[in-house]
């Protein structure tokens, strides 16, 4: 190899792997473009239902506030209060160097009085789903008994209770089983739901659902199961009121 054929092969190295780079990025690219397109309809639709998911376990969510308009009305009718109670200190200052006081001890006196009646609807949602759960793994034992599978049975309580949210506990099953209509596997939409629930019983019977699932067998046992542990822990929050009165 000449003097002249020496000096210029690392140009021609570096021209040859920027080369080669250049097209193996645009073939990655190519495919991960590929793929976004082929998965776009069905991700906007997880994305979706993901978000409702996600509206389970916010402040309005552990409140029992699921519904739209529901949801809605409450951020009005909080903000609506923040407004009165500033406006209520803003007006009764004594002074004018006293009403920026006045309007921030109105702000805090309101949201003490949002944090006490968001913590009384807490309560009553948490009561709710106490006293719904067992109801609801009795029901689903009554369909796996007669011959659905633990999804066409959730299936029948969800279409059965599609008005709303009166049934706390079939709301948060009509989640899991949205997130699984629209492509996600049904053991991964009831865990996706239970870490967005706070409430420790109800965690406790989807992650229970998924184990059953998942491992096959006997449903029915291990439904009995989880409807006795429900309902163990509704006695217990019952006789916990009772005591406290």
């Amino acid at each position: 190899m000449s003097f002249q054929t020496a000096r210029q092969f690392p140009r021609w190295l570096g021209g040859a792997l920027r080369a080669a780079y250049e097209r193996g990025w645009s073939r990655r690219r190519l495919q991960e473009l590929t793929r976004e397109m082929i998965a776009e309809p069905q991700s906007d639709v997880v994305t979706a239902e993901a978000r409702t998911i996600g509206e389970l376990g916010d402040r309005l969510g552990r409140c029992g506030l699921h519904a739209p308009d529901v949801r809605r009305r409450a951020v009005l009718a909080g903000s609506a209060v923040l407004a009165a109670a500033c406006s209520c200190g803003w007006l009764l200052a004594s002074s004018p160097t006293s009403e920026l006081m006045g309007a921030l001890i109105g702000a805090y006196l309101a949201v003490c009085f949002i944090a006490i009646v968001a913590k009384v609807l807490q309560a009553r949602y948490e009561r709710s789903i106490a006293y719904c759960l067992p109801l609801v793994i009795e029901s689903l034992i009554l369909l796996v008994e007669s011959g659905l599978d633990i999804l066409p049975a959730i299936q029948q309580l969800v279409n059965a209770e599609e008005d709303g949210d009166s049934d706390p506990v079939v709301a948060i099953l009509r989640a899991a089983y949205r997130l699984s209509s629209a492509g996600m596997i049904f053991s991964e939409a009831l865990c996706e739901v239970a870490d967005a629930i706070s409430v420790r019983e109800v965690r406790h019977v989807l992650l229970h659902l998924d184990i059953s699932g998942a491992e096959g067998g006997e449903l029915i046992p291990s439904l009995r199961s989880l409807g006795d542990f429900a309902y163990g822990e509704w006695k217990q929050g019952v006789e916990a009121r009772i005591r406290r009165l």
